[in-house]
């Protein structure tokens, strides 16, 4: 049996003290918002509990974006210190959130600081001046299962969270999903990949590519962040469906609307016609500042 860990949208860097000049831009109205709202709702003790919850473990562990508020040079330096305490790049695949990408910026200043945990298994050079669309896809395998992990956050104007795969990812994603189609194939990535769940200014503007993509080639799990909020989903494969997951805010609180904190852990296991997956999922209790179970989901997956 193989198990991993997915939690999102964590928020942990602070922006006190961002110089002014880096705000001359669409960080602006992150940091507003952050400083309004933002640093009240995604708490480092909430992030701290969810980790002493997860626990020593050598588990595989997928983070699907959202470690920043406003891309500042500051939070990436931040970040870089946290991944190294949620453990090493071997083990912790991660894949930028819109927040991570809000503008464009110098790789070594920004999600370069990030690359060994961005990175596949493959090894490659330095992203440079290509930034990260030369490591995605992204593949990790580990036993049965297959990490795939997409990037959809790129800069956009104002007002704006929508994000985009585009066609060389897509073309990549299907030959390794067809490359791969005995693993139990995990596509991980920021935003949400089944139409019509975000308005258009938080949605995956090609998200039916990808569903195009899944429904003849298939794909066994697919995780994904942004919205802030447990959901279990399917979209259709040529075997029957794929699970889409979500989690909520790994920092949040619950404060007001806000759904607190959410992590799962999955466990796979290899059947006849097959595999069988497990899902647990633990839910942040604000009054006891802990993790306690939620809900529980066990499936079959056919396959051919």
């Amino acid at each position: 049996m193989s198990a991993f860990i997915h939690f999102s949208d964590p928020h942990l860097s602070s922006l006190a003290g961002v110089p002014f000049r880096e705000l001359l831009s669409k960080r602006l109205l992150s940091y507003l918002s952050w400083l309004h709202r933002r640093r009240f709702d995604h708490l480092r003790s909430v992030l701290d509990a969810l980790l002493a919850d997860i626990g020593p473990t050598a588990d595989p562990i997928i983070i699907t974006g959202d470690l920043t508020h406003a891309s500042a040079p500051q939070e990436f330096r931040q970040t870089a210190d946290w991944l190294a305490q949620v453990g090493p790049p071997r083990q912790v695949a991660l894949i930028p959130g819109n927040h991570d990408a809000l503008v464009k910026m110098p790789w070594a200043a920004g999600l370069g600081l990030w690359e060994k945990y961005l990175t596949g298994d493959a090894p490659s050079s330095s992203a440079g001046s290509e930034g990260a669309a030369r490591l995605f896809p992204s593949v990790r395998q580990r036993g049965d299962l297959c990490f795939i992990g997409l990037n959809t956050a790129c800069p956009t104007p104002p007002g704006m969270a929508s994000g985009r795969l585009g066609d060389a990812q897509l073309t990549a994603l299907a030959k390794l999903l067809q490359k791969n189609a005995k693993q139990f194939r995990v596509v991980h990535l920021h935003h949400c990949p089944v139409p019509g769940q975000e308005p258009r200014q938080r949605h995956l503007s090609d998200a039916h590519l990808f569903i195009k993509v899944i429904a003849q080639h298939g794909a066994e799990l697919i995780l994904h962040g942004h919205g802030h909020r447990t959901q279990w989903l399917t979209i259709p494969t040529p075997n029957g469906f794929a699970p889409v997951a979500t989690v909520a805010s790994a920092s949040s609180c619950g404060r007001g609307h806000s759904e607190p904190a959410t992590w799962s852990r999955y466990a796979v296991e290899r059947t006849l016609d097959g595999w069988h997956l497990q899902q647990q999922t633990r839910r942040y209790n604000p009054a006891q500042n802990s993790f306690t179970a939620a809900e529980t989901r066990d499936i079959k997956l056919s396959r051919s």
